[in-house]
């Protein structure tokens, strides 16, 4: 057995005395894995340098002196491994290489951890969780090579110490090893935001609730404030990703809720997808929201987009759009909010069309014509940029605008399948008309039980009639189709909205007026 430095023995010793009292922030003390050596880890670096035995023999002297039983045989190969990382570093040594070493200390980590008595390295756990994400994503950001290597290796280890976090003796009242697993999950959020993955993280964070069946975590008090904060926001971006907006929203709102008004930076991420996933559902910034300090050139960016969603105008929204493009870009929104503001556009357009041109029975069934629409729709389209169709056989694209007539039932019968119109179609007449006097043919968008919007083109489910019936072909004329479609009458739950600000008459000139009710089009309350 090797002689160990005097003063290494004494750490050792004083190591042992601590493991025995399993405090956690404790033991972490005597591991620095920072980039900054306090004064005790730069003598004990200077001991390792002056006295290096071989391997194996450096390592029965560890064993003898952390765990002379042999009953957690990775601790001794941990605490081992941490007096190779130190003796591995040198003040010249490159990041890349500190993360290197860091890397291989940090899997011997997650096997230490994965014991019994595991719950002693919480606080280590959890730095090294850290430090290995800020190294990985910093040599990332210095090899700019699009590769993701370093974040990639982190993302494993992490991974590790993530899955170990959830092992563990349930004791009642006592989350064990597990009061590291939220700080972990939030190391791996980042690096999988850094590779452009959070969309795939939804196993990860499913797992994390299965261990935690009767926790909220964003309410618990035993994670710290900021854990709890950047659990909600990644996980409000998980759901945006993964195009559950309204989930989406709620997990903004808590992360924005917990993020302290001082940090202007954090709540200014949250609250631009939290504006984003709102108005995608429906529910519009109130003029409060564009005075916060850190909803700075917000007020440029999205009234237009929501004068435009309002009236149901393209071709304003597409303007809009595309004029705060690098913005949104540069958020990660743009193209959500391309794709899926379409469905509430049409259903606003539809609606403006019935304000202006429907008609209500004496019985107080309301219906407009599918004409009628149609030409609304060819006022507030005119002037779209044109869209890829495919490509031809030389291998360009081919732009096309392709919406015509026969395009408003196939718009109409999604609209419907999705529970945004209240109604059904009646071919032989041409028109849209509602299931009865006790329903208005929109539906609020309180009642809209949709949970992937932007799906138009046949519904979610398929109506079973689209531009093409059968094998008949294109249908040409819409009022001349002698067919009435009318599927059973869907029942759709409220979701409770609060207030409402209303919006819907649109004359040709795309000047909006008033047909609202609570719950129609809704204002964020922040």
């Amino acid at each position: 057995m090797a002689t160990l430095h005097p003063f290494l023995a004494n750490w050792l010793a004083a190591l042992s005395t601590i493991l025995a009292s399993g405090s956690p922030p404790a033991v972490a003390l005597f591991f620095d894995v920072g980039t900054r050596l306090s004064k005790t880890t730069t003598h004990l670096h200077q001991a390792v340098l002056e006295n290096a035995p071989s391997e194996d023999d450096e390592l029965d002297a560890v064993r003898a002196a952390v765990d002379p039983a042999d009953q957690w045989g990775a601790l001794a190969r941990m605490v081992h491994a941490y007096i190779l990382y130190l003796r591995a570093m040198s003040l010249d040594m490159g990041i890349s290489q500190r993360f290197e070493i860091l890397l291989k200390f940090l899997n011997t980590v997650s096997s230490a951890a994965d014991h019994n008595n595991g719950a002693a390295l919480n606080a280590l756990v959890l730095d090294g969780a850290r430090h290995i994400t800020r190294l990985g994503i910093i040599c990332d950001d210095l090899a700019d090579d699009g590769s993701y290597r370093y974040s990639e290796q982190a993302h494993s280890v992490v991974q590790k110490l993530f899955n170990v976090s959830l092992k563990g003796v349930r004791v009642p009242n006592e989350l064990g090893k597990r009061e590291t697993s939220v700080g972990v999950i939030n190391c791996l959020f980042k690096l999988s935001s850094k590779m452009g993955r959070i969309g795939s993280m939804t196993t990860i964070i499913i797992n994390l609730q299965n261990v935690l069946p009767s926790i909220t975590v964003t309410a618990d008090p035993r994670f710290s404030l900021a854990q709890r904060c950047t659990y909600a926001y990644y996980t409000g971006i998980e759901h945006f990703q993964n195009a559950q907006f309204r989930k989406a929203a709620e997990s903004l709102q808590t992360a924005l809720d917990l993020c302290h008004p001082s940090f202007l930076r954090n709540r200014r991420k949250i609250l631009i997808h939290l504006v984003a996933s709102n108005v995608i559902i429906g529910r519009f910034p109130s003029p409060a929201i564009y005075s916060l300090p850190e909803a700075t050139q917000l007020s440029d960016v999205f009234p237009p987009i929501v004068r435009a969603i309002k009236i149901g105008n393209f071709a304003a929204f597409e303007r809009a759009l595309y004029r705060s493009k690098k913005w949104l870009m540069h958020f990660g929104i743009f193209y959500d909010l391309e794709i899926r503001c379409e469905t509430l556009m049409w259903r606003n357009l539809i609606k403006n069309t019935f304000a202006t041109a429907g008609s209500t029975t004496k019985s107080g069934i309301e219906s407009v014509g599918l004409d009628k629409i149609y030409e609304s729709a060819r006022v507030f389209r005119a002037g779209l940029k044109p869209r890829v169709v495919g490509l031809t056989q030389t291998g360009r694209k081919e732009f096309k605008e392709s919406f015509k007539e026969s395009s408003v039932l196939s718009v109409v019968l999604g609209l419907i399948d999705n529970g945004w119109l209240n109604g059904y179609v009646n071919l032989e007449k041409g028109v849209l008309a509602g299931w009865s006097s006790k329903a208005r043919l929109v539906t609020r968008l309180a009642d809209v039980r949709n949970q992937y919007v932007g799906m138009l083109w046949g519904g979610e489910r398929g109506s079973g009639i689209t531009e093409k019936d059968g094998g008949s072909g294109e249908v040409k004329n819409v009022a001349s189709h002698v067919t009435s479609v009318a599927p059973t009458a869907p029942t759709f739950g409220g979701f409770g909205f609060a207030g409402g600000n209303g919006n819907a008459y649109a004359d040709a000139s795309g000047n909006g007026n008033a047909y609202a009710d609570a719950g129609d089009d809704m204002e964020m309350e922040l």
